[in-house]
């Protein structure tokens, strides 16, 4: 740790470069609207985007569809990305797209206008405190350096410790890209991810996420090896890759040696640890215990709108694993294609696993004018296997082992209005834990809303899930969803937000929770801004699963869970000096089970410093 500092204060004491720019405003729930998924994973999307910039003058319709914007200001990209016109500056960049400045922030956050750009770099340090039954602690300490040269090298630190961990640098991880060598070699070295096809081998890319956008849904990610800085410790391949463009013709390897956290019994993995916390004597032992080897292998054929590929990886372990039938390799084998024209998009992927076997997904959108329609397919095998995800381990946002078919549509009207919203069948091939019969099911979900002049906003969704046994006609659950946010500017730089979730679960009457949230966000000056908040819910377990977003601070995601019923309470400062941004957020809660009597006071300091190199 003390090395990674003192790297820090080199650095901004010695690079001679330019302000990156990154989002000023805080980051909110306008940006990631993907259900199931954790807040980590959503925070290392965000570090993705941020190490990978798009380049507009290349970006296709198909990579604006999956930037994880709101519906209407992707329907607003999209219109300018429809003119074609060559934009020589940020400046005629909002004036021909009519962006306002806090757009902007949020734009050149995911694009840069050329593929080269000034040296830029930035510097990270976050510590959070947090105080729950007279006890203090020490919560998560993070700092995260990245810098990118003028002619594209791009390297990066990230170093972090949770809550109660005993090391002072629980976690340590590297990355290194080059430029484009001799305009065909691209090299990167240390931690990375592999995104290809739809994910169905590599699922590091939020292949099952579902938000409310469904265009969003079923386009695939670019299909990239991509610099990794996140804080998942341990979904990331670490080691070498290398990709090679020759015209139309993409090729790309990679190896990896990578340690992870691994439950081993008796000489057989039983089954891998993500939280990547190391507090309890038995997350010690199974820290970075297993040794995982990966290499594999992708040719693509096409351009960014016509573009066919194979790909094949292979994983192995020094023990049998449990998750591949007892097998200490595994190899995977996967087809991918898009075809993409201005009026439609065709994707889809199928892949095998041996040991494991197939999947498949097969996706279609066509476009008229301001509508998108959407139908997606897709199928797993009860052996399927994939590399990060699906039945390796637990974790929020992987598909299951379901067949399932998808539509929806995406529309934007006059006046600001807007229109998404899907309707999702599925059923399990296999149940998912021994004695419980398969489900089938479906999920629906409506969302609207309306922007105004001056920021002015309101955003409502809708969801519904049924599923049923497939050998029952009695619905097993029955739950609806109602999430509303308002934005409502009082005067120059003061601006009022509320918030309301409702969970209404028909089957189980105990398990209904709600929340609402009302925050004031002011601007001094352009250098001085102040948030501050409230929120009340009523949840009566987990189960419930009430989530509510919470301003926090720069850079931060906040999607918190409620459980119990009080309230909370954040006040988030912020001060920007030249290169330097000063950010605290102060938060406190008092709750209780609502079967218990007995009040708990808990509360958060969190300190956050940006160096702009």
């Amino acid at each position: 740790m003390k090395a990674i500092i003192v790297l820090s204060i080199f650095l901004v004491l010695c690079a001679p470069c330019g302000a990156q720019t990154e989002i000023d405003e805080m980051i909110s729930d306008d940006l990631f609207e993907q259900d199931n998924i954790s807040e980590e994973e959503l925070q290392n999307k965000l570090d993705a985007y941020a190490e990978n910039r798009i380049v507009w003058r290349k970006v296709s319709r198909s990579e604006i569809d999956k930037l994880p914007l709101s519906v209407d200001l992707k329907e607003r990209l999209i219109y300018l990305w429809k003119q074609r016109a060559t934009l020589t500056s940020w400046g005629e960049f909002a004036e021909r797209g009519g962006f306002d400045e806090s757009e902007m922030k949020v734009i050149r956050f995911f694009f840069r206008l050329e593929p080269e750009s000034p040296a830029t770099g930035q510097v990270q340090v976050y510590l959070s405190m947090k105080e729950d039954i007279t006890r203090t602690s020490v919560s998560k300490t993070l700092v995260k350096n990245r810098y990118e040269t003028a002619n594209g090298w791009f390297g990066g630190i990230v170093t972090e410790t949770d809550a109660d961990e005993p090391q002072v640098a629980d976690y340590v991880n590297w990355t290194i890209r080059s430029p484009l060598l001799r305009e065909r070699w691209r090299v990167i070295a240390g931690a990375y991810r592999v995104n290809w096809g739809r994910g169905l081998m590599m699922s590091s890319n939020l292949m099952g996420s579902r938000g409310t956008d469904p265009v969003q849904n079923i386009t695939p990610e670019q299909t990239v090896l991509a610099n990794y800085q996140g804080t998942d410790e341990n979904r990331f391949l670490f080691g070498s890759a290398v990709e090679l463009r020759l015209k139309s013709l993409m090729v790309e390897a990679f190896y990896s040696r990578h340690f992870l956290d691994a439950v081993i019994e008796n000489g057989i993995v039983k089954n891998l640890r993500t939280d990547g916390l190391h507090v309890t004597e038995s997350a010690q032992d199974a820290k970075d215990i297993l040794c995982e080897t990966v290499f594999g292998s992708g040719i693509r054929l096409g351009n960014e709108m016509r573009e066919i590929g194979v790909f094949v990886v292979r994983r192995q372990f020094p023990f049998p694993a449990e998750f591949q039938e007892m097998k200490n390799s595994l190899t995977g084998f996967s087809a991918f294609h898009k075809i993409e024209t201005s009026d439609y998009l065709f994707t889809g992927e199928i892949a095998k696993s041996v040991p494991g076997g197939w999947g498949f997904i097969q996706s279609a959108v066509r476009r008229i004018g301001t509508v998108s329609l959407v139908i997606s397919t897709r199928y797993f095998s009860p052996e399927n296997n994939a590399l990060l995800g699906t039945s390796s381990v637990t974790y929020s946002g992987n598909v299951k082992n379901e067949s399932g078919i998808n539509s929806g549509m995406r529309f934007r009207l006059q006046r600001g209005w807007w229109l998404s919203g899907y309707a999702d069948y599925f059923h399990q091939i296999c149940a998912e834990e021994l004695g419980i019969p398969p489900e089938k099911g479906n999920e629906i979900v409506v969302a609207f809303g309306r922007r105004f002049r001056k920021d002015n906003r309101f955003d409502i969704k809708i969801k519904r899930i049924r599923k049923w046994e497939l050998l029952s006609g009695e619905p097993t659950t029955e739950r609806l969803q109602a999430n509303v946010t308002g934005v409502y500017s009082i005067v120059k730089n003061t601006k009022l937000t509320g918030r309301l979730t409702h969970v209404r679960n028909l089957k189980i009457k105990a398990e209904n929770g709600s929340a609402v949230e009302i925050s004031a966000d002011l601007k001094f000056s352009r250098n001085r801004r102040i948030s501050i908040g409230t929120t009340h819910f009523y949840a009566t377990s987990s189960d419930v699963k009430v989530y509510l977003y919470e301003p926090g601070l720069p850079l931060r995601f906040n999607m918190t869970m409620l459980t119990g019923t009080g309230f909370r309470y954040f006040v988030v400062l912020r001060k920007h000096i030249e290169r330097f941004d000063f950010s605290m957020a102060l938060k406190g809660q008092q709750s209780r089970a609502c079967d218990d009597a007995g009040w708990k006071n808990r509360a958060w300091l969190e300190l956050q410093m940006l160096v702009d190199l």
